[in-house]
């Protein structure tokens, strides 16, 4: 349930990223439940990106050893952080991306890959979520990115 705190485009915003989260819970929980959620839930000064240092270096380290299964279950970490477990604004989200691109691409240069082979791809799927303002569209790039990446490797 979402509801307005205040009548303003700030309110409906606020109002809006809530019921995003309940409908993503909702589907990942099942329906007929009821899901409240703390007024705290999507503040910004409480949003902690610190997990995040511990998912990129795992997915860093799992590319550099060329452990698919451990690239797999990171990258599925990784994108239930962003994209299951709370809301991220787009402005927080693509930057966010753009940096896991760029973990991505560093090791798979540390594995002998050369930047050339894969600059046309990178360049096409950064325009490409630049461009993109759905959130599942962006959780298959992100996806498929590190897929293409380590297929290459």
């Amino acid at each position: 349930m979402a509801f307005l705190r205040e009548h303003s485009i700030e309110g409906l915003r606020f109002t809006a990223q809530r019921a995003v989260v309940a409908q993503r819970h909702k589907i990942k929980r099942g329906k007929g439940c009821i899901n409240i959620y703390p007024k705290d839930i999507l503040l910004p000064e409480l949003e902690d990106y610190s997990d995040l240092n511990i998912l990129l270096l795992e997915l860093y380290d799992s590319i550099l050893i060329m452990d698919t299964y451990r690239i797999e279950e990171s990258t599925r970490n990784i994108l239930k952080r962003l994209f299951e477990e709370r809301y991220a604004s787009l402005g927080k989200l693509k930057p966010i991306i753009q940096v896991l691109i760029g973990t991505v691409v560093l090791a798979s240069i540390k594995t002998g890959l050369s930047f050339s082979e894969i600059f046309p791809e990178i360049k096409m799927y950064i325009t490409e979520i630049d461009n993109t303002y759905d959130y599942i569209r962006l959780k298959e790039l992100l996806r498929n990115i590190i897929s293409l990446i380590t297929i290459k490797i």
